[in-house]
């Protein structure tokens, strides 16, 4: 088949590299993809593909007028004409509903893959009765957890597809003597619940001289927590340093992972924090953190928006490198379920939907 992916950009995110991951698979199994993007030629690409991907950038970024949507409608319906993918796969909720809208008529399979809750992540109300009018049309709607599919409209659900993330494992250097890195990953914006995880870590930093919080990602909040930081005391001890210098730079770098968000599709960073053996803390946010851990045995779990539950439990995980050991070994034998080897097989199934 010729495959056609799209997507917002070629950025550091999750949904970026599972599609370097199913793309490169997919061209190994002899199928032709052609990735269709919205961003510059000129902008850079943090998750490296295969030569044999085709990719086309349309150098549309989203400006958020309507003149802009139409445009972006537009060029993508064009790039369909001129490129001719028998088959279609898009990824991100407004993205999903751009791909609907410019293959309408053209006689293409669609496949449309959710990458956050469908209830909580944010949009314009226009956005979302858009998407009530067009995903109906998709041969198949990819979500990444149980309960997300629990969680969409009752009659789209028996066109959902549950696929987690595939998952690639990094290395890292084991647990030395001396200063200990907290990580936290994933784009500076209220989604993520940094500012929560930065009020528990100073709660309990005193208490754990040798142990820094490295949050690594950018966004707009990075003003508002780089204040909060500074307004606890805490410059010198918690850091936001940018993005990792390639993917999974973090991982070698951490001694233990967090992850506090208000809400997820599936945290690709919490799976790969286990894979490598890091002893992790989530909380239990709407979906993916109960079904990747198993409190207690290869995670620690807490509420989410409990703060002092949440120092509590970081300041348990800090304290004991009993526990963080124990808890790094379950993760990496629990996390092996989603090495691409097990997942990308379950992307090989959708394609007989879009014949």
């Amino acid at each position: 088949m010729h495959i056609g992916i799209v997507t917002s950009g070629l950025g550091a995110g999750g949904a970026e590299r599972v599609i370097a991951l199913v793309s490169a698979h997919w061209v190994a199994a002899g199928h032709k993809v052609t990735l269709f993007t919205f961003d510059s030629p000129a902008d850079p690409v943090f998750h490296p593909l295969d030569p044999q991907v085709r990719l086309v950038r349309l150098g549309l970024p989203s400006g958020g007028s309507r003149f802009g949507t139409l445009r972006r409608i537009r060029a993508l319906r064009a790039a369909f004409r001129r490129e001719a993918p028998d088959a279609v796969v898009s990824f991100l909720f407004k993205i999903n509903v751009l791909t609907l809208l410019a293959a309408a008529g053209l006689r293409l399979p669609v496949a449309v893959s959710e990458r956050n809750h469908p209830r909580l992540q944010p949009a314009h109300p226009a956005w979302r009765w858009l998407a009530r009018h067009t995903y109906p049309r998709a041969r198949a709607i990819l979500l990444q957890t149980d309960a997300s599919r629990a969680a969409m409209p009752a009659p789209l659900r028996s066109r959902c597809r549950v696929i987690p993330n595939p998952v690639s494992r990094f290395d890292r250097t084991p647990e030395a003597d001396g200063p200990k890195i907290l990580s936290a990953v994933g784009r500076l914006e209220p989604q993520k619940g940094f500012d929560q995880l930065i009020s528990a870590f100073a709660r309990i930093a005193p208490d754990h001289p040798d142990w820094t919080l490295r949050i690594r990602g950018e966004g707009p909040l990075r003003p508002a927590l780089a204040q909060q930081i500074e307004a606890l005391g805490m410059a010198g001890r918690i850091e936001l340093p940018g993005l990792s210098d390639g993917p999974g730079g973090w991982v070698r770098e951490s001694a233990a992972f967090a992850m506090t968000s208000r809400y997820e599709g599936f945290p690709n960073a919490l799976a790969e924090a286990g894979l490598a053996g890091l002893p992790r803390i989530a909380t239990r946010f709407q979906f993916g953190a109960d079904e990747q851990i198993e409190n207690g045995v290869d995670g620690l779990l807490v509420e989410p928006g409990n703060i002092p539950s949440l120092a509590m439990s970081l300041d348990r995980l800090l304290s004991d490198r009993g526990l963080r050991d124990s808890l790094g070994k379950n993760a990496r034998d629990s996390g092996r379920r989603f090495l691409p080897g097990r997942i990308l097989h379950l992307w090989d199934g959708l394609l007989p939907l879009l014949e």
